[in-house]
């Protein structure tokens, strides 16, 4: 289900944040909708969260990574990741 998957998401996120000083990266996961039940591959989404942290952020400098989910609708999910 895709709720696992934001989950993974979520870990896997804080994860590389370890490797940043604190207030370095603005990360944001939101989540909308009380449709998480829909099923989704695993780790489809993976190779999106792992670019924004691998490209999209450096070292001593300030950036951001914002993730939206949209599960509003019972048979859609809308992925979203801005950095």
């Amino acid at each position: 289900p895709v709720s696992k998957e934001i989950e993974f998401l979520q870990n896997f996120s804080e994860l590389h944040l370890l490797r940043f000083a604190d207030n370095e990266i603005d990360f944001n996961l939101t989540t909308t909708g009380l449709f998480d039940t829909q099923l989704i591959e695993v780790g489809i989404l993976l190779s999106f969260v792992h670019n924004a942290f691998k490209h999209g952020v450096q070292p001593e400098f300030k950036s951001f990574i914002n993730i939206e989910f949209d599960l509003t609708e019972e048979h859609n999910i809308k992925f979203n990741i801005k950095n």
